[in-house]
């Protein structure tokens, strides 16, 4: 991508192919998070979440059909939640509400126009560099609810759940999200 120095002196270069190739790719990770943070089914030992779904198949269900800002918010029931972490997961979660629904209709972002296209590789940079973080935190809740399930919940060796365990993840996730007290409750499933 061409590097602008002084918008003032710069020639104009459409760069509207290479913003759609960005626009899918941040698609993309938006859906991977997405997805981590929907099956991650640690999130359904809070009380309110038990009450809402008998089985693990359920969990998965309905958290599917959740939208990212109500998966945050039942994240946020349970857990208390690193504030840093917190503050990312929120700033994300902006961003790609702007992204999904609509960026390029909006004057500022207007791909159509040289000023648009530079707003928009702003935007899109930006975002791309926090789906990293973020994607690592969702990895660490799926890698974590995996953990857990083999530990606690499936007795039969056989059964558990094949996994290259992460300590990395699995430290992420105790470091990043604490467990509420009054929450505490062990899925019936």
């Amino acid at each position: 991508m061409p590097l602008y120095d002084n918008y003032e002196n710069e020639i104009e270069i459409n760069i509207q192919e290479q913003l759609y190739q960005a626009i899918g790719l941040a698609i993309a990770k938006c859906h991977e998070i997405e997805s981590l943070f929907s099956k991650s089914f640690v999130f359904a030992v809070s009380k309110k979440q038990q009450k809402k779904y008998n089985t693990i198949l359920d969990f998965f269900n309905g958290w599917e059909k959740k939208t990212f800002g109500n998966l945050i918010h039942s994240m946020q029931e349970a857990f208390e939640i690193d504030e840093t972490i917190k503050l990312a997961l929120n700033v994300f979660l902006d961003m790609r509400n702007q992204l999904v629904h609509g960026i390029t209709t909006k004057p500022k972002y207007d791909i159509s126009t040289d000023w648009g296209q530079r707003e928009l590789i702003s935007f899109l940079d930006l975002f791309l560099s926090l789906c990293d973080p973020i994607f690592n935190i969702a990895a660490s809740c799926i890698e974590f609810s995996i953990a857990f399930a083999n530990e606690y919940l499936i007795d039969d060796s056989a059964n558990k759940i094949p996994i290259d365990q992460n300590d990395e993840l699995l430290s992420l996730f105790i470091n990043t999200f604490k467990l509420k007290i009054n929450e505490l409750s062990f899925p019936p499933f």
